[in-house]
């Protein structure tokens, strides 16, 4: 090859390599376009090094030339080989998760969120420069970058981008700002959960508006109490549901908006003119999320639905919370149905009353979603019923040509906040809701736990390790100095 076409080579490598990163910091969700640039400059690059080595080597044995501009030129342009190569594995390159609790690995539903984006989403996370969630997030959002190279994040200090942050009106730590297609959404707190619905809810339009029942006794989804469900309503709320109390007696009908009501334990009995707005509500389609506790007469509200909660107590002796209180029967096999599809947390449910489904309601298609264990008992009339275990505690009945469902469970405790952290329960009462709103990309995602897990070393074990770090490194660095300097002196 000529000297005139190997410095082009060189020069034409230069400029792709210049290229490569303009188009990296230009156009970051197009890393094919990217990598080919990249590749080619690394080609022009190595031919030009390659077939000028020969002419550098010869010419370098010179004294005289030995730190001349050629051997600057050689240097410069293997350090940008180097450059180029490391641009190409930013843009390609493999991770696995190594931790025994897999905290660096995102949930199935993010995953399935995050390869399923059409196009370009960006995040900016607001945090404080010294906190520790200012690394984890950068492992999290490289985690999203993996998946897909549509995701483009950047993290800065909130304290040292005050202009960007009034820009978004941010004025906490840990926020986060996700932008796609035009449209912005604000979190708060740096989890996946947040993250994974902030994307869902920025690129999809509207919100579904779900309505708890209030006037009968129901819990209060403003309670912040034990038997109050402001957790529900808040995680409703972080996951891009519009959460509002309903008082029927106040209304002609229910609102057009509503995609779900939620009756959560009420206490006192329905009015007849509640009765019918429901059963017009569930006649136009609507979906009903109905949590009753025994001893409840519910049968006017859903005996058209063909199930029943009846008037009994699940027990359990051998699957409950804690392996002590029998009365919180504890549930860790599930059916495969829409809402318990891949559900692998256990559930607790205090003091749940066990449910009839097919009485009347023939032209309703049925599904158990939740039974007790089979070892499970019922107390029925302060006697303990001869009835075998497995009992219903959560049903769902729909028509068959309609849109109308209602979601039963024989228990309203179990989505109160004294039990909504408990293992999976949140999480089941999110799905039950997702489902019902037909939302079931919408994730509820447990916080990973980092568990400690410690080295344990024997005094053997310790004694090398410690004449590993102490000795043989340092005696190992030392004696390739002493063999370097015996080879130049001989040569």
């Amino acid at each position: 090859m000529t000297n005139k076409l190997i410095k082009i080579s060189g020069i034409l490598g230069v400029i792709l390599g210049i290229a490569a990163v303009s188009s990296v910091s230009m156009y970051p969700a197009k890393p094919l376009l990217n990598g080919f640039i990249a590749v080619l400059s690394l080609i022009f690059l190595l031919v030009f090094f390659i077939f000028h080595y020969e002419s550098f080597k010869a010419f370098s044995k010179k004294r005289s030339t030995q730190l001349g501009l050629n051997s600057i030129m050689m240097i410069v342009f293997f350090i940008f080989i180097i450059v180029v190569l490391n641009l190409i594995s930013r843009q390609y390159y493999g991770r696995h998760d190594m931790s025994s609790t897999s905290k660096f690995s995102l949930a199935p539903q993010t995953m399935n969120v995050v390869r399923d984006l059409k196009s370009e989403i960006t995040v900016t996370v607001f945090g404080q420069e010294s906190s520790p969630t200012f690394m984890r997030a950068m492992e999290l959002l490289e985690g999203y970058r993996y998946l897909n190279r549509s995701f483009i994040y950047s993290i800065v200090d909130l304290d040292r981008t005050p202009l960007l942050a009034k820009q978004y009106g941010i004025t906490q730590y840990d926020s986060i700002v996700v932008t796609a297609e035009g449209k912005t959404v604000l979190t708060q707190g740096i989890s996946e959960e947040a993250l994974t619905n902030a994307i869902i809810r920025a690129t999809r339009e509207g919100k579904n508006k779900v309505y708890f029942i209030a006037g009968h006794g129901e819990k209060d989804p403003k309670d912040s109490g034990r038997g109050g469900m402001s957790k529900a309503a808040q995680r409703l709320l972080a996951i891009g549901y519009d959460v509002s109390p309903l008082t029927l007696s106040s209304m002609e009908s229910v609102p057009d908006a509503a995609e779900v009501l939620i009756i959560a334990g009420p206490s006192e009995r329905f009015s007849a003119s509640d009765i019918r707005k429901l059963q017009t509500f569930l006649s136009e389609g609507g979906r009903v999320l109905a949590m009753f506790d025994p001893g409840y007469d519910a049968s006017d509200i859903i005996s058209a639905t063909g199930m029943m909660v009846r008037n009994a107590v699940i027990i359990d002796k051998k699957s409950n919370l804690g392996g002590k209180d029998e009365n919180i029967p504890l549930v860790a096999e599930y059916p495969d149905t829409p809402v318990t599809r891949d559900f692998k947390l256990t559930t607790v449910f205090p003091g749940a009353a066990p449910l009839e489904i097919g009485g009347r309601g023939m032209d309703y298609d049925y599904l158990s979603i939740i039974t007790s264990s089979p070892e499970s008992m019922l107390i029925e009339n302060n006697k303990i019923s001869p009835e075998k275990g497995g009992h219903i505690i959560a049903a769902s009945a729909g028509t068959k040509h309609g849109k109308d469902v209602v979601l039963l469970y024989g228990d309203s405790d179990f989505a109160s906040n004294a039990f909504f952290d408990a293992v999976g329960n949140g999480n089941l009462f999110i799905n039950s809701v997702n489902w019902l709103a037909e939302e079931g990309d919408l994730i509820s995602i447990m916080p990973r736990k980092d568990d400690f897990v410690p080295l344990y070393l024997t005094s053997e074990q310790a004694g090398i390790i410690s004449y590993i770090s102490a000795g043989a490194i340092p005696l190992s660095i030392f004696g390739a100095g002493i063999f370097i300097w015996w080879r130049r002196k001989r040569f």
